[in-house]
Order: structure tokens, then sequence, then C-alpha cells
């Protein structure tokens, strides 16, 4: 689905130039939602929202830096044992 809609978007030099800049503008580390959520918090009116984007971008900075790394750290243990235990079963320990 999402696929069939980027390819209805037609590829000119000018699209591809806007793009690519706003890509190097904001990076690939979400400052654009930074940005955004300071803008929403300079008003009264949207500074709830502004502190709810930024709370979200934390939980999803602290989630996808610290807590993915350590699941992958820890499903790696898991795999290694349970490959350890097959091997003892079968009387290979030294592999």
């Amino acid at each position: 689905m999402e696929f069939q809609f980027l390819y209805a978007i037609p590829r000119t030099e000018v699209l591809d130039t806007f793009f690519l800049t706003i890509n190097k503008i904001t990076g690939s580390y979400g400052q654009l939602w930074v940005i955004i959520a300071v803008i929403l918090l300079l008003f009264k009116k949207t500074r709830k929202i502004g502190v709810a984007v930024l709370v979200s971008y934390v939980l999803v900075f602290v989630l996808g830096q610290l807590f993915l790394p350590l699941a992958g750290i820890l499903i790696a243990g898991s795999i290694a044992l349970l490959q350890k235990g097959k091997n003892s079963q079968l009387g290979k320990d030294d592999l």
C-alpha cells in the first residue's frame, strides 16, 4: 500500500532537491520533531501538544537506544545457552 502511494509521486529534480534539502536540515535522528515540539511549546494554545511530542520523542529514544540493544543481548545469550544445552545433551560440550 505504501509503495503504491510512493510510486505514484512523480520524480522530478525539483522534488528530489527539495526533499534532499529537508533531509539534510532535519537529519536522521528526529531533529524535525524537536523543532516542531519547541515551536508548539512557544504558544499557550499548543503547549500540551508540544509536551506530548517531546515526551514521546524521549520515550522512543530511550526504548530504541537502551532497551532494544539490551533485548538483543538477552536474546543472543538465551540462544547461546539453548545451543549449549543441546550440545551437552549430545555429549558435545566443547563445541
